[in-house]
């Protein structure tokens, strides 16, 4: 499977100026889809537009990562006793120290529930990726909606729509090369 290469294109004043436009459109549709009150603990959304010069790449795509916020952590700071020998030392204050909450071991750290259902990311303070093979220019909120899976309020992403989209993509690549069957000629190689 060849590498894809990605590289980054230098935009005037102008396009500069459209991009942040497309930007602010597509986070607006993205954040539509996430529950306030997630957004309120610090989910973070961002877009951005890349190129791909390689083979059966799409020439400029959009690339959309939902960053979700850690979960506070279950430590609680106590004051260090003069012996104690602790050797998790916060902040170089040699006088405080982190202690792991009762019957915690090295778990990592998670909100009670996912901000959003079915989400892993989201119970962890992990990220979403998702792209969508389109500029941003081009971009609407179907596409969103699209490229989200029904975690996200109204996304429409399942393997069933994957593969569909696939199987379409793959068929009119066959009809490309072998003519639509209207008369066309079979191409030859």
């Amino acid at each position: 499977v060849p590498i894809p290469i990605i590289t980054t294109t230098m935009f005037s004043a102008n396009e500069n100026i459209l991009l942040r436009q497309h930007k602010r459109r597509i986070i607006q549709y993205v954040e539509s889809t996430i529950p306030e009150s997630a957004l309120d603990l610090g989910t973070t959304v961002m877009v951005m537009q890349v190129s791909c010069q390689s083979p059966g790449c799409v020439p400029l795509e959009t690339c959309v990562t939902v960053v979700f916020p850690r979960p506070p952590s279950k430590k609680k700071k106590k004051l260090k006793r003069p012996n104690s020998g602790a050797t998790n030392v916060t902040n170089n204050n040699p006088n405080i120290e982190e202690t792991p909450a009762e019957n915690e071991k090295d778990e990592i750290p998670s909100f009670p529930e996912p901000l959003l259902p079915n989400l892993p990311e989201s119970q962890t303070g992990g990220s979403f990726k998702t792209r969508i093979l389109k500029p941003l220019s081009e971009v609407t909120m179907d596409d969103v909606l699209d490229s989200l899976p029904p975690s996200f309020e109204g996304g429409r992403r399942t393997w069933e729509s994957v593969c569909m989209k696939a199987r379409d993509v793959i068929f009119a690549q066959i009809g490309q090369i072998m003519g639509n069957g209207e008369g066309d000629e079979v191409a030859s190689e």
